[in-house]
């Protein structure tokens, strides 16, 4: 697939079929939603990283006690 857009999702070609895979993703708002857009960018903007510094560690610790055991 190339794109979404709302419910539907497109191949390369143009060609659109219906998202009926509820995948995680997607969610209830459908695809590319500008008022959902909008407000991830905004807030993207106000907090920046947060997963840097003590969260990106501990985040890091976790991920690799859980490969390896």
């Amino acid at each position: 697939m190339a794109r979404g857009e709302g419910s539907y999702l497109y191949n390369t070609a143009g060609r659109r079929y219906l998202d009926c895979s509820a995948g995680a993703a997607a969610f209830s708002i459908g695809h590319d939603n500008p008022e959902v857009n909008a407000a991830i960018a905004s807030q993207l903007a106000q907090v920046g990283d947060y997963l840097g510094g003590r969260a990106a560690r501990r985040f890091a610790g976790t991920t690799l006690r859980c490969l390896v055991t």
